[in-house]
C-alpha cells in the first residue's frame, strides 16, 4: 500500500513540475512577451468597441474550433523538390516615383514607396515557433537574412501569432527600423522587448498613420490573436492600407472573408496592389482564413487591379497541396477581373513592369 502511496505521489509531483514548467515558460519566456497589464486594457476599452469582456472581438462573433483540421490524403503539404529563392546580400534603393514589392515568402514582404522601405510581418527564422529549435519548419530559404534587409522606415504587424510575429528577427533588425505599427496590444509584446515606446505606434481598425507623403490605414481583418494560451485575443488584428498621391497596396493579414473587404473599397477607394491572404485554410478554419475563391472575390470587393497572393511557401500550417493556392487562383482570375501576379520568393516586382511577373514556378510538387 505504501508504495502505491509512493508512487501516486510521483506521478503528482512530475506532473505538477510538469505543468509548471509549460505556465513559467509563457509567463517568462522572452520570445513569448508580456501581455497587456490591466491599465492597458483598460484604456483598449475606451479607445474601442471591439475590446470588452477582457478581449478584443470581430465584427461577427464566431466559436474557433477545436483541433487542426480534417485529413486531406494524398495533399503535400511540404515540396519535395527545393522551392526556387532569389537571394539578396544588400538591398538596392528605389526612385522616390517608383514602388517595388519583395515577397520574401509566407506573409513578409518589403516594400519601397516614396524612397521608404516597408517592412511587412517579418518572419525571418526557420521555426514559426517561440523557440528555434521546434515547430512548423520553414521549408523555403529566407531570400534575405536580417542583417542583409535596409534601414526600415516603417515595420508593420498584422498580428501577434508566432508566423507573423518573428521575435527573433525583431530583436536583430530593432536598429534599422524607425517606427512599428502594430494592432493594439502588440505594444505590450514591444515594450517587454525593450523597444523603444516613441517607436511603437498602436493602432485601432481605421486609425491612420502618416509618414514621408504615405498613408498607412489600419483595416479589419477576420480572425483571432494569442501568444499566451492562457490569455486569448489579448491583442487586436489586422491588415493595412497604404497609399500615396500614385499607388496603393494593401496587405489583408490573416483573415476570412467578409463584408470588410467591401467597407475596404467604400473608405480607400481602390487598390492597386493586393497582398492577399492566400493559404493555409482549411473547411474548419472557414472564418480565419480565406479559401482561393474567397481571395479572388475579396479582390473584386476592393476592385483590386493585381493581386498577389501570399501565406503560403513558406511553412506548412495546414494540409492543403503547398502549391494550390496560386495554382487555384490564377486558373480562375479572369473571372473576377484581376491581373494575378506570382513572383518568386525574393523576386524584385518593379510596379511599372508588374504584368512580367507572372510564371507558374511552382507548378511542381
Amino acid at each position: 500500500m505504501k508504495m502505491w502511496f509512493l508512487i501516486i505521489l510521483i506521478v503528482l509531483g512530475v506532473a505538477i513540475l510538469f505543468f509548471l514548467g509549460i505556465y513559467c515558460f509563457f509567463w517568462f519566456f522572452p520570445s513569448i512577451g508580456a501581455i497587456p497589464n490591466k491599465k492597458m486594457r483598460k484604456s483598449y476599452q475606451e479607445k474601442t468597441l471591439h475590446f470588452y469582456d477582457n478581449q478584443f472581438h470581430n465584427v461577427e462573433d464566431f466559436t474557433l474550433p477545436c483541433g487542426k483540421y480534417e485529413k486531406n490524403k494524398g495533399a503535400i503539404a511540404v515540396p519535395k523538390r527545393e522551392v526556387p529563392v532569389i537571394m539578396w546580400e544588400s538591398y538596392p534603393k528605389s526612385n522616390p516615383d517608383d514602388l517595388t514589392i519583395n515577397w520574401l515568402g509566407h506573409s513578409s514582404c518589403l516594400i519601397q514607396m516614396n524612397g521608404c522601405n516597408i517592412l511587412i510581418d517579418p518572419v525571418l527564422s526557420k521555426y514559426a515557433s517561440p523557440v528555434s529549435f521546434i515547430g512548423s519548419k520553414r521549408f523555403s530559404k529566407v531570400p534575405m537574412e536580417p542583417e542583409n534587409l535596409p534601414q526600415i522606415q516603417v515595420l508593420l504587424i498584422s498580428h501577434d501569432h508566432f508566423d507573423h510575429l518573428d521575435y527573433s528577427a525583431i530583436m536583430k533588425i530593432d536598429e534599422k527600423v524607425e517606427h512599428y505599427l502594430v494592432p493594439l496590444g502588440v505594444e505590450s509584446y514591444f515594450l517587454s522587448w525593450g523597444i523603444s515606446k516613441e517607436k511603437i505606434h498602436p493602432l485601432i481598425w481605421w486609425e491612420q498613420f502618416t509618414f514621408r507623403g504615405i498613408t498607412f490605414t489600419m483595416t479589419p481583418s477576420q480572425h483571432f490573436s494569442g501568444r499566451n494560451p492562457f490569455y486569448k485575443n489579448i491583442s487586436f488584428w489586422g491588415g493595412y492600407h497604404f497609399t500615396n498621391q500614385k499607388h496603393s497596396v494593401y496587405f489583408t493579414g490573416d483573415s476570412g472573408y467578409n463584408d470588410h473587404f467591401k467597407e475596404v473599397y467604400r473608405r480607400l477607394g481602390s487598390v492597386r496592389v493586393m497582398l492577399a491572404d492566400a493559404g493555409q485554410y482549411n473547411t474548419k478554419w472557414s472564418k480565419i482564413h480565406m479559401r482561393p475563391l474567397e481571395v479572388l472575390e475579396a479582390s473584386q470587393d476592393v476592385h483590386a487591379t493585381y493581386l498577389i497572393p501570399v501565406h503560403w511557401g513558406a511553412f506548412a500550417l495546414s494540409n492543403h497541396e503547398w502549391n494550390e493556392p496560386p495554382k487555384v487562383i490564377k486558373s480562375r482570375a479572369s473571372e473576377y477581373g484581376v491581373t494575378v501576379i506570382t513572383p518568386k520568393i525574393g523576386e524584385r516586382v518593379v510596379y511599372d513592369a508588374i504584368r512580367n511577373y507572372q510564371d507558374s514556378w511552382w507548378n511542381f510538387k
